[in-house]
């Protein structure tokens, strides 16, 4: 039985010292990597607002700094709230939150605790932008959040020497496809259609898009957070 330890390295820093991996990987081996489940989650896609930022107009340090203080306003949040933090992506991140459809009221209080992460990332980087001005800092701080809720295939992929755990399917690309709409709608947080109506929160209609690799039309919306929580209905 392999340590947990070295299991743990064989995800984060492949094959030690760049062994051949093929017979010390067979406790895993292809059949591992091909394991996964489909279950329904939902997906949040976060990435920065900053594209002439990160095109080399700041050294590496500055730049490395500028996004850890962006996941440092969205990751907190996101735990606080129930949500699994599954990769950073460069300027972005992928979580999930789990859902059960057998049992209504937790999706409901599920996609809401995905909403509350939103909400409070938002002002944390609100406040984050606030104590840079005070510091002479010239940077608005942005990012784009998007939520959808949906069937994903989750797993291990990779090579026999390096395994990456990750999240893919048709929820992720249609959260990743409707946080590039936030830029363009000038909006921090973008919801679907599905995803709106299982939280029954407040939201603003901001009209239907079609999305690259999505077939159908998407009803896209904003939710409407209060101060100091989301606005729900007043009506379910």
């Amino acid at each position: 039985m392999r340590d947990v330890s070295e299991i743990f390295d064989w995800f984060v820093n492949g094959a030690p010292g760049g062994a051949n991996p093929v017979g010390a990987l067979e406790f895993i081996g292809p059949r591992f990597r091909a394991m996964g489940l489909n279950v329904d989650h939902i997906a949040c896609f976060v990435r920065t607002l900053h594209p002439h930022i990160l095109g080399r107009t700041l050294p590496p340090v500055e730049l490395i700094a500028m996004l850890n203080d962006l996941f440092e306003a969205q990751v907190p949040a996101i735990e606080r709230n129930g949500g699994e933090i599954l990769k950073f992506m460069g300027d972005g991140l992928l979580a999930i939150w789990p859902i059960d459809h057998a049992d209504p009221a937790s999706m409901r209080r599920q996609c809401r605790a995905a909403l509350e992460a939103s909400r409070e990332a938002t002002a944390a980087l609100t406040d984050l932008n606030a104590a840079k001005a005070a510091q002479g800092g010239r940077t608005l701080l942005k990012f784009g959040l998007a939520l959808h809720v949906g069937d994903v295939a989750y797993g291990n992929i990779g090579g026999s020497g390096r395994l990456d755990f990750t999240c893919i399917g048709p929820a992720v690309n249609i959260a990743a496809r409707l946080e590039s709409l936030t830029s363009k709608l000038d909006r921090p947080v973008l919801v679907s259609a599905e995803f709106s109506n299982l939280a029954q929160c407040e939201v603003e209609d901001v009209g239907e898009f079609s999305l690259k690799g999505v077939s159908t039309v998407q009803s896209v919306f904003a939710p409407v957070f209060g101060t100091t929580s989301v606005n729900l209905k007043t009506t379910l």
